[in-house]
């Protein structure tokens, strides 16, 4: 499950996370945030005018308001302020410390907002609502995945080969691969956009169609881990779904409310 210790605020908690603490946001907030608006808001298509009355905004009517974030925008609904995405890239930065990986030890710990996050396996569980049921087989010392020669093989068409290295496009998968691909990313109509797949999504293909059995928990939770290590800041906010999400659940939990009170008319 999911944990957070809070920080204290004022002068004399300031003065003591300088002592006993490793980390203050502060660094986070005025050093990087100004270097992302540009590169990572705007590239992700969620970027809000900094000077944005945002009341303003919400007075303005709902069909106006559900025109702005259905273009794209961040679900003003959710959190009341454009942060999120600065939030997700601060949680991903401050991963201090190595992910704990071993098979029944998971852990990975970051700080957003000088507040504490633990994450581990059954956090995704939580977060997505999956049923957690105890099976023997992943008590085995590995997942069962083949490597990606054996993947490919059985995934794409003949004469196709993959390397892993670039995400694969979903027109080199043989027929029965690409119905469950098409399912897996919620349709079966034609998509206007090339849809790709990575060596992730392929494993978890290449499982469901052989009907083999996988710890998906500690599978999201090595791609989050994945994700952590090869992380470009300039341009890639990984997992906002989930980090959302996770956010918003420690802060009710923390808060009682509805959104954090520390974002209550915090500067853009």
């Amino acid at each position: 499950m999911s944990t957070i210790e809070a920080g204290g605020s004022g002068k004399n908690s300031r003065s003591k996370r300088k002592e006993n603490v490793d980390y203050d946001s502060s660094w986070f907030t005025d050093k990087v945030e100004e270097k992302l608006y540009n590169r990572v808001w705007v590239r992700n298509g969620a970027m809000i005018e900094r000077e944005l009355d945002l009341v303003t905004l919400e007075n303005l009517g709902i069909e106006f308001l559900q025109n702005f974030m259905g273009r794209g925008w961040i679900s003003l609904t959710m959190f009341k302020v454009e942060l999120i995405l600065t939030l997700c890239q601060e949680f991903m930065v401050n991963i201090k410390y190595k992910p704990v990986t071993e098979r029944g030890k998971e852990k990975l710990i970051s700080w957003v907002l000088r507040k504490k996050l633990k994450v581990i396996p059954d956090t995704f569980a939580e977060v997505f609502e999956i049923p957690r049921e105890k099976n023997p087989e992943f008590e085995l010392l590995d997942i069962r995945m083949p490597n990606l020669a054996t993947i490919s093989h059985e995934l794409l068409l003949e004469g196709e080969e993959w390397d892993g290295e670039v995400q694969c496009n979903k027109t080199r998968l043989k027929d029965g691969y690409l119905i469950l691909f098409l399912f897996s990313c919620h349709s079966l109509l034609p998509l206007k956009r090339t849809v790709s797949m990575s060596v992730t999504r392929a494993s978890l293909l290449w499982a469901i169609s052989t009907g083999i059995t996988i710890d998906l928990l500690r599978m999201m939770f090595m791609s989050l881990c994945a994700a952590h290590t090869t992380l470009d800041m300039r341009s890639f906010v990984p997992f906002t779904g989930f980090l959302t999400e996770l956010f918003k659940r420690n802060y009710e939990l923390e808060d009682g409310d509805e959104y954090p009170h520390d974002y209550v008319g915090r500067g853009v």
